[in-house]
């Protein structure tokens, strides 16, 4: 549903992704299309949370490995993904959030079906617990998340939204180690730190 660009890294986090430099690609399109201002207070906002989602996901860690492709498609992925926010700005004009979020998800599911790999898909129903696992993705990881995201986007400038939206590898890293007893390092504390307060100065 939205594209997102896995890079491998020789370190035990291999689930970095480029998808954060969104943002940073939203905030300068809508000064440019929406005549959103930048602001100082918006633009440390942006270094903040940009800085803490590059801790969070370990960037700093080192031996990172990279190639031209990865980064090239890595920089499309924020990209494509920035452009929910500028297309949807334009949407909320017309139609209210979950109409946007509807049809949304209706092309999306149908691109989907040309990325399927029904063998998997076949192998996965035979797991008891496939649909509660199905549902949890679809409903609370997908669904829902875009439902919040583009009401709030109707009530805030699309900059100031897709900044905010930095808090999810927050979450995710919350997640994991309150249910999965995952260590948080000195550097993905100081990058979550970071990443909350960009979005507390946008508050």
């Amino acid at each position: 549903q939205r594209m997102m660009v896995i890079l491998q890294f020789k370190t035990k986090k291999t689930g970095h992704r480029m998808i954060y430099t969104a943002p940073a690609i939203v905030v300068i399109l809508s000064a440019i299309l929406w005549k959103e201002t930048i602001t100082r207070k918006k633009m440390l906002a942006l270094i903040l949370t940009l800085t803490g989602c590059a801790c969070v996901t370990g960037v700093f860690a080192g031996g990172l490995t990279i190639t031209a492709w990865g980064l090239m498609l890595g920089v499309l992925g924020g990209f494509f993904y920035a452009l929910y926010s500028i297309i949807g700005r334009y949407a909320l004009q017309h139609y209210s959030p979950l109409t946007v979020t509807y049809w949304t998800f209706v092309f999306c599911g149908i691109g989907s079906l040309f990325l399927l790999q029904p063998t998997q898909v076949l192998n996965g129903m035979a797991h008891g617990d496939f649909i509660f696992i199905i549902l949890g993705l679809v409903v609370f990881s997908t669904a829902l998340p875009y439902v919040l995201y583009t009401r709030g986007l109707a009530r805030i400038e699309s900059g100031k939204a897709s900044i905010m939206a930095c808090v999810e590898p927050v979450v995710a890293t919350l997640v994991g180690t309150i249910a999965f007893g995952e260590p948080i390092s000195f550097m993905t504390g100081m990058g979550i730190l970071c990443v909350l307060s960009g979005v507390y100065i946008l508050h």
